[in-house]
């Protein structure tokens, strides 16, 4: 099995290069990489390795606007300062990198974790192609602004590993780094609850502690005070950002629900319909919670080494869709489930149709509907009006949960 698994390494590094190589064309200029989410985190570790706030934003030659303020925790900003002291140009060339080995690693973590239900070299093969290419477009976009988001799916994926190994303290060092980066992550918090992984769970607090704390060697005392409180100013002050929220790019449910009830080309909502969009989003999310309890309670029935990881793809899934904001490259969560999918109908179910129409169905709204390019034109704006990405999410969803479906009717016999 590693001789595919090997290629796949050698077609990420390749896509990374080549993609990698364009998007570095369009984005640098004499001055420097302007206007990427990178741009902000290197803009955090330049202003920390001077002694510098890392939440006031000062308009520098590679970030310009106030949009792009950095609104993560001290750590994550403590991290960038090895890159912040090479010149953007070299500090996004290893941002490339470390993307392309967090993907590789993920997708080392999903072979590991379904690497039970493989039987023959052939189908290592479909099912590396075809996981590659499910996620491609989500991949892309992360490369294209700087983006953090595969570095943190390496991480979930890594945590998931290490908790099917039952290795409780690892996991929950893992996990600990994209609740602290993304805070919507959690949500693997409830599943720890769920499935009663108390000490996974309690080394999972440890491990948030541990990383707040970790300024400490450079900031002191009062100066992580100061940064957490800076952070927290700025999370509370991001989240009533209703033009985020109604953004067409955003594909969450409760953006979705917001540009319905506000209307299609709304700027801005009123708090009524802002409470309306929010409760009818809690409504939704409890029904999927419902759905989620389901599979966790059939995952504790089977041995099944697919089958048990329902529940957890379907977590990674609500993940993605329920958050405030889903961007495209937030859709590189579905790594997990597509994988699981897609081993299943490989190894196990090459004629079940339905299962393949929702996968293509899938990758159709999620991959190929509205390009990046043109995001600008109306068309492509009403196509993401109709939030093709979170349909396709769903989409994936359905065909995880036949899988839900099938340990039923085991344990039913």
């Amino acid at each position: 099995m590693r001789r595919p698994f090997l290629w796949l390494t050698l077609t990420i590094g390749l896509i990374t290069l080549l993609a990698g190589s364009l998007y570095y064309a369009r984005i640098d200029r004499f001055w420097g990489i302007t206007q990427t989410d990178f741009s902000v985190f290197y803009h955090a570790g330049h202003q920390l390795d001077r002694g510098l706030s890392m939440y006031e934003h000062h308009p520098t030659h590679y970030t310009t606007n106030a949009e792009y303020l950095f609104k993560y925790a001290p750590p994550f900003g403590l991290a960038m300062i090895p890159l912040a002291r090479f010149t953007v140009q070299t500090a996004i060339r290893w941002w490339y990198a470390i993307t392309a080995l967090a993907l590789i690693g993920a997708c080392w973590g999903i072979h590991g974790l379904v690497h039970a239900a493989l039987v023959s070299r052939r189908h290592a093969w479909a099912i590396n192609g075809l996981l590659l290419l499910s996620v491609l477009r989500p991949y892309l976009a992360t490369l294209r602004l700087g983006q953090v988001d595969v570095v943190l799916a390496g991480c979930l994926i890594a945590f998931l590993v290490a908790l099917h190994q039952r290795r409780d303290a690892l996991a929950g060092w893992w996990l600990g780094i994209p609740i602290l980066c993304k805070l919507v992550p959690s949500v693997w918090l409830l599943y720890l609850a769920a499935t009663r992984r108390w000490r996974t769970l309690g080394w999972t607090l440890i491990a948030v502690l541990s990383y707040l704390a970790s300024p400490l060697l450079r900031l002191g005392v009062a100066g992580t005070r100061r940064a957490i409180a800076e952070w927290l100013g700025v999370l509370n002050t991001s989240r009533g950002n209703l033009e985020w929220l109604l953004r067409y790019k955003n594909q969450s449910v409760v953006s979705a629900v917001l540009r319905v009830v506000a209307g299609p080309h709304a700027e801005t909502a009123t708090s009524a319909q802002v409470a309306v969009a929010l409760g009818i989003t809690g409504v939704l999310g409890l029904l999927y919670a419902g759905l989620v309890w389901r599979a966790v309670q059939r995952s504790c029935e089977t041995s099944d080494p697919l089958q048990t990881l329902a529940a957890p793809s379907l977590v990674m899934i609500g993940m993605v869709v329920f958050s405030p904001h889903a961007w495209i490259a937030t859709f590189i969560h579905l790594l997990l489930p597509y994988g699981v999918l897609i081993t299943h109908l490989v190894t196990r179910a090459p004629r079940d149709r339905i299962g393949w129409g929702l996968l293509g169905v899938s990758f159709l709204l999620v991959s190929a509907t509205a390009p990046d390019a043109g995001l600008g034109s109306s068309l492509s704006h009403t196509v993401h009006f109709l939030t093709p990405m979170l349909w396709g999410a769903l989409c994936l969803a359905a065909g995880v949960w036949r899988l839900v479906g099938e340990c039923e009717v085991r344990v039913g016999r």
